[in-house]
């Protein structure tokens, strides 16, 4: 899924992330291969730093002996909000600690990557990095022995909400720290429903009447961008999560084939259900040619009712390019609960990157210093609430105002009531591989191609030869 650029505005939606539930197991991708690139190093540095050597540098921070601080980055864009802040941190962090200079290397994604899997290769990796959260991709720097454990105690009091920490935990090591979430809702036009007498759906079955009465008045009722092929299956977890009752649990260990998909009652049940709403005519007829622009202009003209986004495009309730009359009347909901089983308080979401501090570090008390620095629950949440920076996974709802628009209060009130967090859809939790088998599987299931048994028993075999290792 393509990573989705933050607009200013967008940062009005972001209040506390509620948290990723459940910690990983390093065994998941044991003796999992960094190295994909090879052959190039950092000027300058050596690896396999020895504790003694560690220590050395420690003492000479200590003595007031002058250092620098290697933290690399993929933000590159100067006008990027999130790339400011990174130099507000260095502005901070010099000024506290006169001796340490904090030295930046700044890629864009691609050769972001391709620079990490050099320096893991060869166990030379800056003081302090990031890598993206899903399992595929952090795992294997953690089994590599390339991430230092971090001590939750330094960080009890930065606001972390409930859960926000257990993402970049295995085997009950904290390996490092979350930067950013988004999180998935419909995007409702109020005015649609009121005008056409029909209730804003909370559970399934009122889902299914909408689908009908919707249908009937000539509106499309969700506007789905089905040629990316990753936001129906995005839909597809949020779906299996109301089933769950907002455990994800029973998804991800699924995906890790502890149990089978094609054996679990609740999956047979809401695969049933999403077959019968596209079925129904759930999205416009379109929808497996639209890409998200086209899904984004149907809601914005009024010809979808509901638009089945994520909180990257919160700027939609505040930006002069959105319709006054739908800027007005636009509001966000969670995909309806199965009847009787409330998950309002439930959201799908899928953590960005994790901050980590390198295991070869020769300053790795200065790198922690760092990231207490740059996760100050004084600075970082008011600047990504009030910069645009994105959703931290920190409170932040003390930075709410009366003025904000009423779609951002709404997503700062459900964020940060948030009871239980599906991060990371099962299609993203594996390799590409398996990505790309769920989303080509998930299209052919909706589109008749296949049964609902055929359908899962070809997503346990997806699973079963791409489990990461």
């Amino acid at each position: 899924m393509k990573k989705k650029l933050l607009s200013l505005f967008m940062a009005a939606c972001m209040v506390l992330p509620l948290a990723a539930c459940g910690g990983q197991k390093a065994d998941e991708t044991k003796g999992a291969d960094t190295s994909a690139a090879q052959g190039e190093t950092k000027a300058g540095e050596t690896s396999g730093k020895t504790e003694a050597e560690s220590k050395a540098a420690s003492e000479a921070s200590a003595d007031g002996k002058e250092i620098t601080l290697t933290v690399m980055h993929g933000r590159p864009d100067p006008t990027d909000t999130l790339h400011q802040y990174y130099l507000d941190v260095q502005k901070r962090y010099e000024e506290k600690y006169p001796n340490v200079k904090v030295e930046y290397e700044v890629y864009d994604n691609e050769t972001y990557k391709k620079k990490l899997q050099i320096y893991g290769s060869t166990k030379s990796m800056p003081d302090v990095f990031f890598v993206w959260s899903n399992p595929s991709e952090f795992l294997p720097y953690v089994n590599a022995g390339l991430a230092a454990e971090l001590n939750p105690e330094d960080f009890k009091d930065f606001n972390f909400t409930p859960g926000a920490l257990e993402g970049a935990t295995v085997d009950g090591k904290l390996l490092g720290l979350p930067e950013l979430i988004d999180y998935w809702y419909l995007y409702v036009n109020k005015k649609i429903f009121e005008d056409n007498n029909i209730k804003i759906p909370t559970t399934m079955s009122e889902l299914k009447t909408a689908v009908t009465e919707l249908n009937k008045a000539g509106i499309a009722p969700i506007s789905m961008n089905g040629k990316d092929l990753w936001n129906q299956s995005v839909m597809f977890n949020d779906i299996l999560f109301r089933y769950t009752g907002g455990d994800p649990n029973p998804i991800w260990d699924a995906a890790s084939q502890k149990t089978k998909f094609a054996e679990t009652k609740e999956f047979t049940e809401a695969a049933d259900m999403y077959k019968e709403l596209v079925d129904m005519g759930l999205f416009q007829n379109s929808w497996t040619s639209d890409d998200e622009a086209t899904s984004k202009n149907l809601f914005v003209q009024g010809k979808a009712a509901m638009w089945y986004t994520g909180t990257w495009n919160n700027a939609i309730a505040t930006s002069e390019d959105t319709p006054q009359e739908l800027r007005d009347n636009v509001a966000i909901i969670p995909f309806p609960s199965v009847d009787g089983k409330d998950t309002s308080d439930c959201l799908m979401g899928r953590e960005g990157v994790s901050m980590m501090v390198a295991e070869n570090s020769e300053y790795k008390p200065e790198a922690v210093n760092y990231l207490k620095e740059f996760f100050d629950p004084d600075f970082y949440p008011k600047a990504c609430w009030e910069n645009g920076i994105g959703i931290p996974m920190q409170k932040f709802d003390q930075f709410v105002k009366d003025t904000d628009a009423d779609l951002l209060k709404e997503a700062a009130k459900s964020i940060s009531g948030a009871k239980a967090v599906a991060s990371h859809p099962y299609a993203f939790r594996l390799n590409a591989v398996f990505e790309q088998e769920c989303k080509d599987l998930t299209m052919a299931f909706l589109l008749g191609q296949k049964t609902t048994d055929e359908f899962w028993k070809a997503t346990d075999e997806a699973a079963a030869a791409n489990q990461v290792k």
